[in-house]
């Protein structure tokens, strides 16, 4: 899917006419029964979006997230439930997890593309200017 197509649907679906035959499917039956397949499949479950478990299942979240004593990988802040509370960090290559996730650093590395050369041409970046921009 191209990017003008993706940025196209999303502003349909977030107008009113997109939200409106959205929630017309939803309670069609066809929507009904599709809805239950995805829910009911290997891929889909139902809390899969809703805690960010990615394709690991909520056994493996869980037991990551007691070894990392509900903080984040990466910046150590406490992790809570919501919109970019608990990502399940994995390689997108190999399916391997690798750690929980606070949203912020999830969204950093996906900004990155998980590059860690332009990670850490960015740290190098803020170490340089960071003192010289601290001053008024």
């Amino acid at each position: 899917m191209t990017e003008s197509r993706r940025a196209s649907l999303k502003r349909y679906n977030s107008s009113p006419k997109g939200v409106a035959t959205r929630k017309k499917y939803q309670t069609s039956p066809k929507g009904k029964v599709v809805h239950k397949r995805y829910e009911d499949s290997p891929k889909g479950w139902a809390k899969t979006r809703k805690y960010h478990f990615g394709k690991h299942g909520p056994a493996h979240f869980e037991a990551q997230l007691q070894e990392q004593k509900n903080l984040c990988a990466i910046c150590g802040v406490e992790l809570t439930i919501g919109k970019l509370g608990r990502h399940c960090d994995h390689n997108h290559e190999t399916e391997q997890l690798r750690g929980v996730l606070c949203g912020f650093c999830n969204l950093g590395l996906g900004n990155f593309k998980e590059a860690p050369e332009k990670l850490r041409a960015a740290a190098d970046y803020l170490e340089k200017w960071g003192t010289e921009c601290a001053t008024p």
